[in-house]
């Protein structure tokens, strides 16, 4: 099955969806409630995110509605994956959403290949705080990856509807990317508001935490089926041994159909191999549920945390994700969102889930050590929190679009200390998840082993005859043996042309008279002798001169009738004749028939 799914690839080319409304949204305002806005972008199979449609603003509402419809359309060159949410409260329209203009206030995301019908279009969608959002996930330290860093500059909020249909102006698309450098410096004021909403939040975050924030939607995709790239490759490798096979190689249409690279050892002074395609894991995507039944520490819940990672066949691991920590809690419900375009030179086998139970002594040590900015700059090693354990999900059969749900135990963790438990009932801690692929292939070469490994130059190939239709016509003459044909021999290849055309005629055996012999060269008497071929007896030829006829080709014998000579064709078989004892009757009769149909005609 695996197999037959690597020939045909299907992905989403429309998008037709409606942002509804939203409840409970927290308020970031101190005097007032939020002005919540919504803007929806998409994950690309490679990696990028970009901006489809952004709502209109809401005044001073924490249960907005919207309604709005939006719709989109992609090609194959850049599939999308996933929808991103993000909720924001508009605070300056003429600043970034980084620079004060907005208060992020929650995010979800939606695989595209889960509302294909008959999936139920509206959904109700849990928004999550700063982990799940795009550009605030956290990295392997739990820290924020844009931490420290400003993010480029983008199109300013704008209190303007979005247009409703597959083109949005230039200034609203746009693709968040990270990079380095000094985050923006705030004004007293902007801090002291700061200090008090984060003042408020924390009187209120128990009411908060009892409410959670709900986005609905509508939402329905369609997909399209291709042709896979390099599915011929993959069922037929191609050999390259000269410069003509790796030209027809370059000339492959997939190379502008997939996002891999041409191999390196085609780059530059090939050798002999073969070109084929492999199966590859190129995006891994899915939903971190959560854990159950997780051993205490010092009598009390641990600090879960969960980190994904993406391990190879040769057992390197590639970071995903890790989600964000739910104090003391056995049975930690975090419902967060992961994915990950994998490296083109990585081969992913398997994806491990980890947990964790974050420690308040790791924190201090590394506050103590390196101050709290370096805390909040780079956060602590997970290595030094407590291995609750792992679990493992094999990825090695999994088909392209096809969800994997699972709930596997923990296993491989550190014990800690616990109380004596007398009872021998124990329940195993697990993990819950759903994970989905997406299948590419892979071009790879490989060099033949052994000697002469080099690759042939190109071969040159020299005309032999001209292309001339009138030239063309004429005898096939090699040049390089032009110069010894003679006279002679030209007159015999006209003789030979001309007893070929003779014999497939079948004029040469019927025709009467002696018959030339076409190997020997003719005299200068035989060629103004015009009569050479006339019918005459054989006593008169033979008066002539018997080196003019060639007698290994005739026979002379007697009739008994009249006694004269005649000639006959061994090169021709003769039809048999009738036997004088053949009694007379239907035999006799059916026999003459047979002889008249048989005899030619001309």
């Amino acid at each position: 099955i695996l197999k037959t799914s690597l020939l045909r690839m299907s992905y989403v080319d429309k998008i037709f969806g409606t942002v509804v409304s939203a409840t409970d949204l927290p308020n970031r305002e101190m005097i007032g409630l939020s002005d919540p806005f919504c803007i929806v972008r998409a994950v690309m199979l490679s990696g990028k995110v970009q901006e489809i449609y952004r709502t209109s603003v809401i005044q001073n509402s924490l249960q907005p509605i919207w309604k709005e419809a939006f719709q989109s359309s992609f090609s194959e060159q850049d599939q999308p994956l996933l929808l991103l949410f993000d909720l924001w409260d508009e605070d300056d329209p003429n600043k970034r959403l980084e620079e004060g203009g907005a208060q992020h206030l929650g995010s979800c995301a939606v695989p595209l290949l889960s509302a294909v019908e008959p999936a139920p279009r509206k959904r109700r969608l849990w928004l999550q705080g700063v982990s799940q959002r795009h550009e605030t996930r956290l990295n392997q330290n739990g820290v924020p990856k844009n931490a420290g860093g400003k993010m480029t500059p983008g199109a300013k909020l704008s209190r303007q509807r979005s247009s409703h249909g597959l083109s949005l102006k230039e200034d609203r698309k746009k693709t968040f990317n990270i990079g380095k450098g000094s985050a923006p410096i705030k004004s007293l004021f902007e801090r002291l508001m700061d200090a008090a909403v984060e003042f408020k939040n924390q009187m209120t975050e128990k009411a908060i935490a009892a409410k959670k924030s709900v986005l609905t939607i509508e939402l329905r995709t369609y997909t399209k089926t291709t042709k896979m790239p390099y599915a011929q490759l993959f069922q037929k490798p191609l050999f390259i041994h000269d410069a003509d096979d790796l030209e027809k190689c370059l000339e492959l249409p997939d190379w502008t159909r997939s996002s891999y690279t041409f191999p390196k050892k085609l780059q530059s002074e090939p050798e002999r191999g073969s070109l084929t395609a492999e199966d590859h894991i190129s995006f891994v995507y899915g939903t971190v549920v959560g854990a159950s039944f997780l051993p205490s520490s010092h009598s009390q819940p641990p600090e879960a945390y969960c980190m994904v990672h993406a391990v190879s066949t040769h057992g390197a691991r590639h970071f995903v994700h890790r989600t964000r920590t739910i104090k003391l809690m056995i049975c930690p419900q975090w419902s967060e969102a992961f994915y990950a375009a994998i490296p083109e030179d990585f081969d992913c086998a398997r994806l491990q889930v980890s947990v964790y139970g974050a420690t308040a002594t790791n924190l201090m040590t590394k506050a103590l050590s390196t101050g709290p900015e370096g805390l909040l700059s780079e956060g602590s090693n997970h290595e030094d929190d407590w291995f609750i354990g792992r679990a493992h999900i094999d990825l090695t059969t999994a088909v392209s679009g096809s969800i994997i749900a699972e709930e596997a135990p923990i296993q491989g963790g550190t014990a800690s200390k616990q109380e004596r438990v007398t009872t021998g009932f124990r329940i195993q801690p697990s993990v819950a998840f759903e994970v989905m692929v997406e299948r590419r292939l892979r071009p790879r070469f490989d060099v033949h082993s052994g000697d002469g490994v080099k690759m042939i130059p190109r071969r040159h190939h020299q005309l032999t005859r001209t292309t001339d239709p009138i030239q063309s016509s004429l005898p096939i003459i090699d040049n390089g043996q032009q110069l010894m044909l003679s006279v002679e021999a030209m007159h015999m290849e006209k003789a030979a042309k001309e007893a070929l055309e003779l014999s497939t005629t079948g004029a040469l055996a019927f025709r009467r008279g002696p018959k030339h012999d076409w190997s020997k060269y003719p005299t200068k008497d035989q060629e103004e002798d015009e009569d050479i071929f006339a019918e005459k007896p054989l006593e008169e030829l033979l008066k002539e001169g018997g080196d003019r006829v060639d007698l290994s080709l005739l026979e002379v014998s007697k009739k008994p009738d009249d006694g004269q000579a005649r000639v006959v064709d061994f090169s021709k078989r003769e039809l048999r004749r009738q036997a004088r004892s053949l009694p007379d009757g239907r035999f006799r009769h059916m026999n003459l028939l047979v002889l008249k149909a048989a005899q030619p005609r001309f």
